[in-house]
């Protein structure tokens, strides 16, 4: 069960931006809405945490298997945990991608996830296991967007919560 939070919250952690970075290129660069650099910068940033995990992926994988794959998991989880916050905190466009890279290049946990199940489980359990694996990150990506998209923006949408001129003004992006 473990794993497939694990699984969940990778895919969580990856998606939640999806809907508020475009106004987060914007609110850094300062650019209009009918900008087409938006696009461009906006992809970059998601892009690049993608990239940055499949560049990581084999130097983790390659590590849990020397170590062992709970600490390579465990420091994937707190790679996560650091960067999210940094992510939604940065306050100009390079160090929010230094961040969704960090998250990237911190985190080989798709491969080694999927080779702790298969060491984890046999021919009686292993198709169920990897059936609720791929079930968890695709509800990871589904929930994702609405979390980010509902928690963007905070002192809007939840006004008395979260004052006008709040930690949250300055960084709308954070929670």
């Amino acid at each position: 069960a473990v794993v497939l939070w694990m699984n969940f919250s990778e895919a969580l952690s990856y998606t939640m931006c999806l809907p508020f970075v475009p106004f987060m290129i914007q609110r850094f660069m300062g650019l209009s809405d009918d900008d087409p650099r938006i696009g461009y910068l906006s992809g970059t940033v998601v892009g690049a945490a993608a990239f940055c995990e499949f560049a990581g992926s084999y130097p983790w994988g390659a590590l849990s298997d020397r170590i062992g794959r709970r600490p390579v998991l465990l420091a994937g989880l707190a790679a996560s945990a650091v960067a999210i916050p940094c992510f939604g905190f940065a306050p100009s466009y390079p160090l929010a991608l230094a961040a969704r890279c960090f998250r990237g290049l911190c985190n080989g946990n798709t491969g080694v996830t999927k080779t702790y199940l298969a060491e984890i489980t046999d021919g009686t359990n292993r198709t169920r296991a990897f059936g609720w694996l791929v079930t968890c990150f695709g509800l990871g990506m589904l929930v994702g967007p609405a979390v980010g998209g509902s928690l963007s923006y905070p002192e809007r949408s939840f006004p008395g919560t979260f004052p006008p001129g709040s930690l949250f003004s300055r960084f709308p992006f954070a929670l």
